[in-house]
């Protein structure tokens, strides 16, 4: 005579072999994740010290001065000429800057060298410092 089911052994080690699986694939989830955070944090530094330089590069081709603005409530950094926004970059809810304020001169210069901190939930940060005299900005870890 034929079964037609599965013996209680079998389920039992279709189970555990299901359960190895799981319990090794966890591990690179988690690694995964912080990887991505890296990544986004690595990303909106880029981004970041970009939207400053192409500021300054606008400023001195309109020949305007202008000021890059964060606004803590909106999570973005907004450059505005004459007082008009002109362009704007939003940040994920899980980034912060530390900054309130930059000057840009009509003539491309920063008004002073600065430092920039880009922080995540987990407490990782990116700085972004600008030079006095250069106004050459960087990324440092």
């Amino acid at each position: 005579m034929r079964k037609k089911g599965f013996t209680l052994i079998e389920l039992i080690t279709v189970l555990c072999i299901m359960g190895i699986i799981i319990c090794i694939s966890f591990p690179s989830i988690k690694y995964y994740l912080s990887l991505k955070e890296k990544k986004e944090l690595d990303y909106y530094a880029e981004i970041t010290l970009d939207f400053v330089n192409n500021s300054k590069i606008i400023c001195k081709s309109q020949d305007k001065s202008g000021v890059v603005n964060y606004i803590r409530n909106d999570n973005s950094l907004n450059l505005y000429l004459n007082g008009d926004l002109y362009k704007k970059v939003k940040y994920p809810k899980n980034i912060y800057i530390n900054t309130k304020r930059i000057i840009v001169k009509s003539s491309g210069a920063l008004d002073n060298g600065l430092t920039l901190v880009l922080k995540n939930n987990k407490g990782e940060f990116k700085k972004i410092t600008y030079n006095v005299y250069t106004d050459y900005g960087k990324i440092k870890e």
